[in-house]
């Protein structure tokens, strides 16, 4: 189950609600959280978005293995057919800021979904890994691509092809996580992050977010062109007029929260 929540009109809440599973997702949740970012996406009103599990036992250990898999083999799923929907709710161009607020063990898919989001908060005892190799399984919501490419190859096969588990002091130190807080202030400093990104430039925010994915695979000259291009739509925004001008005046700038 999806839970999605708008608070303040601007941040849309996507909470993956299985418990008493671990938070464990079959392919239709999978499909309803691919809805969720379809409309994170295509909702100018929202700025900012943030994922978590419900409990304190885990974020998502992923695909719920014993009813997928099965699925896998018969033949009734192909997750080549419908990629954004089974493949772990991986998401596609959303070049709009994702918050994770890591609640618990975030393995398997759960890990390839963090691969998907921008900052990354987590409870002390989380625990990150990509475990698929242990049980025959191919990790092929991301693991052998963003989570290669995020980590560097050294760091990220180490995990990929031993299957084993790190803890959050580990996944801070390598660079899967950005923060670690305590549970009583997970909820609360996601937010805290999510409301200083509101507050600045929304398409300065939106082109940062594209041009840093879409570079990723670009020669570096190719890169310098996009990131050339990008810059020149904000630049051409009206939100450059009040930002510049709070800059001359030294106060805080006050954007629109939408355009």
């Amino acid at each position: 189950m999806i839970r999605t929540e708008v608070r303040d009109g601007v941040f849309l809440w996507v909470t993956i609600d299985q418990p008493d599973a671990l938070n464990a997702m079959d392919p239709e949740s999978m499909a309803a959280l691919a809805d969720a970012w379809v409309r994170y996406r295509d909702d100018d009103d929202l700025l900012v978005a943030i994922v978590t599990g419900s409990g304190e036992r885990a974020f998502t250990v992923g695909s719920n293995l014993k009813t997928f898999i099965p699925r896998l083999q018969s033949g009734e799923l192909d997750p080549r057919d419908n990629q954004e929907a089974y493949m772990k709710g991986s998401l596609g161009p959303v070049f709009k800021p994702i918050l994770a607020a890591v609640n618990g063990d975030c393995l398997g898919g759960g890990t390839e979904l963090l691969t998907c989001t921008d900052i990354r908060v987590a409870v002390p005892h989380a625990r990150f890994g990509l475990p698929e190799a242990r049980w025959a399984v191919f990790p092929g919501g991301g693991g052998t691509t963003r989570f290669v490419r995020q980590l560097g190859y050294a760091r990220a096969m180490d995990i990929l092809l031993t299957g084993r588990m790190v803890d959050a002091e580990e996944a801070k130190e390598i660079g899967l996580i950005n923060e670690i807080v305590e549970p009583n202030r997970l909820e609360s400093r996601a937010q805290e992050i999510a409301n200083e990104i509101a507050g600045n430039g929304t398409l300065a925010v939106r082109k940062i977010k594209e041009s840093a994915w879409r570079q990723m695979d670009l020669p570096l000259q190719e890169a310098y062109e996009l990131e050339s291009g990008l810059g020149h739509e904000v630049f051409l925004d009206d939100q450059v007029k009040e930002g510049m001008a709070a800059f001359a005046e030294r106060r805080e700038p006050s954007f629109r929260r939408s355009e």
